[in-house]
């Protein structure tokens, strides 16, 4: 990975480079610089992003898979606490050539040009526990 990033104040802003997985370097910038609750927003370029939608009468994520040239033109969400972690939860938009516009629950994305990510981090805590009625990990705040 060449991914570089810089801490200002409760900013860490990130430059991602040709090939670098997003949520892996997010999630290495994190542990790295102990973020335990922060938003998240970017932009950037990427040759292949695999989406999620979560199905709640089955309980399970449906993935998509894109490939191709695409501009991410929004990347959101947020990081709590999971056993011990960091815990990332991200949702993402990417634009083809055509202007078409594919977006979901972000489960991976290769950069093809270069990726701009911002994480503002807040003073304090919060955790995620498992929610049985619909499967997911939600806000725990009685970490």
């Amino acid at each position: 990975m060449d991914m570089e990033y810089r801490v200002f104040g409760e900013s860490i802003w990130i430059r991602l480079d040709v090939g670098d997985e997003v949520l892996d370097s997010i999630q290495s910038v994190c542990e790295k610089e102990k973020v335990g609750l922060a938003t998240v927003s970017g932009i950037g370029a990427v040759r292949r992003a695999v989406l999620g939608l979560y199905q709640v009468s089955c309980k399970q994520y449906t993935e998509n898979t894109i490939e191709g040239d695409f501009e991410m033109v929004s990347l959101l969400g947020d990081i709590t606490q999971m056993d011990g972690k960091p815990y990332l939860h991200l949702h993402a938009s990417f634009g083809n050539a055509k202007s078409e516009m594919f977006g979901g629950h972000l489960k991976k994305a290769i950069i093809s040009v270069t990726g701009e990510i911002c994480i503002k981090k807040i003073a304090g805590n919060i955790g995620r526990k498992q929610d049985s009625e619909t499967g997911l990990n939600v806000f725990n705040f009685n970490m």
